[in-house]
């Protein structure tokens, strides 16, 4: 799933999914993922964006724990 489209199904104010979506697909509320994003964001340097060889953006926190969760 790409950034804009995980953005825009979940975290933006006028998101695809509801609040009671967001909670069936994750298990958790999505404050309880964003103070998750946060701190893992904060403590663990691989799930910060960075630049891949040819200087692209790479996956972002988002997708990261997305992805590990």
């Amino acid at each position: 799933m790409t950034y804009a489209n995980l953005m825009n199904n979940y975290f933006n104010p006028n998101s695809v999914y509801t609040e009671d979506d967001f909670r069936r697909h994750f298990r958790m509320r999505s404050h309880v993922f964003e103070h998750l994003l946060h701190d893992v964001h904060q403590v663990n340097p691989n799930f910060q964006q960075k630049l891949d060889r040819a200087g692209r953006p790479g996956f972002s926190p988002y997708q990261k724990v997305t992805v590990a969760l």
